[in-house]
């Protein structure tokens, strides 16, 4: 959810995708890019409301493939 907040608030892709750079597993940073690069794949709402919106549909969506993926 937090990454697409970001999304909607303008955060560069880049500096979203830096954020993970640390992480020691690469196997957790892969799947924390490719969770980045889908929100970034959507649009940009410029209502707080439809921001919230997209934000939510999109930690359900991650949450359901992930929870799908076992």
């Amino acid at each position: 959810k937090n990454v697409m907040i970001k999304h909607q608030n303008r955060v560069p892709l880049e500096k979203s995708l830096h954020a993970y750079d640390n992480i020691g597993i690469p196997e957790f940073r892969d799947i924390l890019r490719r969770i980045v690069l889908e929100a970034y794949d959507g649009p940009r709402y410029s209502t707080p409301k439809h921001q919230q919106n997209a934000a939510q549909d999109y930690a359900d969506r991650t949450l359901l493939s992930c929870l799908k993926a076992g």
